[in-house]
């Protein structure tokens, strides 16, 4: 696990709601080639991304990161609390927004710098909203790991019930952790590579190894709030009018072992983002770039890929 990264710089922002945000930027050895957005899954936080930062600097990319508001180094939503609550979906855009504009754009050398994005899971959904929403010409192109365009539990659960379940938790259970959910235990990641995040035993271990290093990073389950939220913006997410306004070349990587986001949603996504490359990993679980060297190799060969084409045809 790498515990440092020389040159991580940490910055403070608060945002429209008043809360805090924790960004990080960090830049390669030699000349930048480029700009990396890094947006991450659900619960997670910059620490357990320091690899997958390492990756970018040997590539001669500069990369921009930040928590969610409600998770890893940002303020928590509901004071005290290791419950994973939302702010809304449409303000965690607006975060993207403001990072992108506060932070990222006074970094580069100069207007026209290459800026791209990579995100996971619900990192992935808001990335995928906030190209859809008028700024799909922000990056020359994007790469997804499992984005949360459907989730997989919600999606078993028939329509009609789904409804009713929701306008009853808005009403009743908004802040309330979703069944079965509790405060950190650790205990999901109990067997790391035996987990539904990845089959690699060190990098399925990095979550536990950092919230117990630094209570702040332990964060339990979603709230129902979270959930409600969750649902609403991958329905949103699901037309095909706001899938097809995402111009922005696009690499989505998706896994065969997938046991949390809906791989129906991303197959069909597919269909209709205009300028979008898939690839299928089957032995692959959730966490895409933090599984075995074969499989986040696979990953890194569809960015590398992207980025050489744009450099080839830039359009």
């Amino acid at each position: 696990m790498i515990e440092a990264l020389a040159g991580l710089r940490w910055h403070f922002l608060t945002n429209d709601k008043g809360y805090q945000i924790r960004a990080a930027t960090i830049m390669p050895h030699g000349k930048a080639k480029g700009c990396v957005l890094l947006l991450h899954g659900l619960s997670e936080f910059t620490e357990k991304y320091y690899e997958v930062i390492t990756d970018l600097i040997k590539r001669d990319m500069m990369v921009v990161t930040f928590d969610w508001v409600g998770q890893g180094g940002s303020e928590n939503i509901i004071t005290n609390s290791q419950k994973r609550h939302t702010q809304g979906f449409d303000q965690d855009v607006a975060d993207i927004d403001k990072i992108y504009h506060e932070l990222l754009i006074p970094l580069l050398p100069k207007k026209d710098f290459p800026k791209y994005m990579i995100a996971h899971s619900m990192g992935g959904h808001l990335g995928l909203r906030y190209l859809a929403e008028g700024h799909a010409d922000n990056f020359a192109a994007a790469a997804f790991s499992a984005p949360m365009l459907g989730i997989a539990s919600v999606e078993a659960i028939a329509a009609p019930i789904r409804k009713r379940i929701f306008a009853f938790a808005e009403r009743m259970l908004d802040k309330s952790y979703v069944p079965g959910g509790t405060d950190w235990t650790g205990l999901e990641r109990a067997m790391p590579g035996h987990s539904i995040f990845s089959s690699d035993k060190e990098r399925d271990s990095w979550q536990n190894a950092w919230c117990k290093k630094n209570e702040k990073l332990k964060d339990g389950a979603a709230t129902w709030g979270w959930l409600r939220e969750a649902y609403k913006s991958c329905q949103y997410m699901a037309q095909e009018d706001i899938l097809k306004r995402i111009t922005t070349p696009v690499f989505i990587a998706y896994a065969g072992k997938e046991a949390l986001v809906s791989n129906n949603a991303i197959t069909t996504a597919l269909k209709i983002i205009p300028r979008v490359k898939g690839a299928f990993l089957p032995l692959a679980k959730h966490e895409i770039l933090m599984e075995s060297n074969n499989i986040r190799n696979q990953f890194w060969a569809g960015f590398d890929i992207m980025i050489s084409n744009l450099a080839t045809h830039p359009h």
